[in-house]
């Protein structure tokens, strides 16, 4: 009897890791601090940073999910190590995928060698997003009435001609908290101590 219900408590945590591992899902939680590795979603008035540089603007989209992500999304970024700041890479667009900007304009493109970028966070919780290794730029809207990205320097940077005030929403994963999927022993993971446990929990029951 016992050996059966080691086996049976086996068998429903290897379907509950399956479960765990295979669905693994991401939900957008604002952030006013970013780190290398880290997967992020860029917001301004509704409308998020994509994947498309086109006529020396990146693009936009208002169309995109809190919640659900896969981390694949066209308008997922993943910040990368880099001196004096972080690469920004759209986890989309194979390798040419890196946010650069052209050294003495305002266009942005992307391509396989992405500029250097630094995450100013204000104290309302948005961040101004300025390229580092090229003459100090900031991304901004080409306009106030536009959703479009260009790079503008500082001297003819206003939050009224140019909107640049950028949310900064991290990917969290759904099940990394306290309700993570087969967490028996409640220890924050889930592993083989939580078919343990479960064996444990049962046979005490039978006896």
């Amino acid at each position: 009897m016992k050996k059966l219900i080691r086996l049976w408590c086996t068998m429903l945590l290897l379907a509950v890791f399956g479960t765990t591992w295979a669905d693994t899902t991401y939900k957008l939680v604002q952030v006013t601090t970013v780190q290398a590795g880290g997967l992020y979603v860029f917001e301004q008035d509704g409308h998020v940073m994509n994947n498309v540089a086109t006529d020396g603007a990146l693009q936009t989209t208002n169309s995109y999910n809190t919640e659900g992500l896969s981390g694949t999304e066209t308008y997922v970024w993943k910040l990368g190590t880099a001196k004096g700041g972080f690469t920004m890479k759209n986890v989309s667009n194979g390798t040419s995928n890196n946010l650069l900007t052209n050294n003495s304009g305002t266009d942005v493109s992307l391509g396989s060698a992405g500029s250097v970028w630094a995450f100013v966070f204000q104290t309302d919780g948005t961040a101004y997003i300025q390229n580092t290794s090229n003459e100090n730029r900031y991304l901004g809207y080409t306009s106030s009435t536009s959703h479009v990205y260009k790079a503008y320097a500082a001297s003819s940077l206003s939050l009224s001609t140019y909107p640049h005030a950028i949310k900064v929403y991290q990917l969290i994963e759904t099940g990394s908290n306290d309700d993570l999927k087969g967490d028996v022993n409640g220890d924050g993971e889930v592993d083989v101590r939580d078919v343990t446990t479960l064996v444990n929990i049962i046979l005490k029951k039978q006896q």
